[in-house]
């Protein structure tokens, strides 16, 4: 599967930036608010952004070894 340059750069966003600062948001608020099964979210969370990461990984090796 072929990603465009633009779902590339969206779904790197995702996992560096918007999933870990989702998890981290999630805690924080977690300490003022008792929200329920913290850990549980988070480590979700973190999972998800895991294995995209590996997902995006792939597909820019391919891409570099593209212009072999």
């Amino acid at each position: 599967m072929e990603l465009s340059n633009t779902t590339y750069d969206k779904l790197k966003m995702l996992v560096q930036v918007v999933l870990p600062g989702l998890a981290a948001a999630y805690l924080g608020l977690d300490a003022l608010w008792d929200l329920p099964k913290e850990n549980e979210v988070a480590g979700t969370v973190a999972v998800a952004a895991t294995f995209l990461g590996l997902f995006l990984n792939r597909s820019a090796t391919k891409y570099e070894g593209a212009g072999d």
